[in-house]
């Protein structure tokens, strides 16, 4: 894949779209590690005298683990379409993301 290069002005117009992302992909990760938390909570909580666990909790485990890797896939996803749209994600807490742009013969990050 060829690398984008952007100006300010052209990144600055990426940005209202790159906030939407970021504000999807936090949602997407936030769920992600609830639903981790939660799993554990079920596993322990449902965990037999003898180390099993019962037909219905392993039933319950797997729905919240289809939800946990749905939430992952969507994340991904919204990453990649971000990334095509010529956006680097450094820090998605604290929303940084990059821009190449031309600098004589170099590449530089807006």
């Amino acid at each position: 894949m060829k690398t984008q290069l952007f100006t300010v002005e052209e990144a600055d117009k990426l940005l209202p779209q790159v906030r939407r992302f970021l504000k999807e992909m936090r949602v997407c990760r936030d769920r992600v590690e609830k639903l981790e938390k939660e799993k554990a909570v079920e596993e322990l909580s449902w965990l037999q005298p003898d180390g099993t666990v019962s037909p219905k909790a392993k039933e319950q485990l797997a729905q919240l683990d289809a939800e946990q890797k749905q939430q992952a896939a969507s994340f991904e996803k919204l990453l990649r379409t971000m990334t095509l749209l010529g956006a680097q994600l450094k820090d998605l807490d604290d929303g940084l993301v990059d821009f190449f742009t031309p600098c004589g013969e170099d590449l530089v990050y807006l």
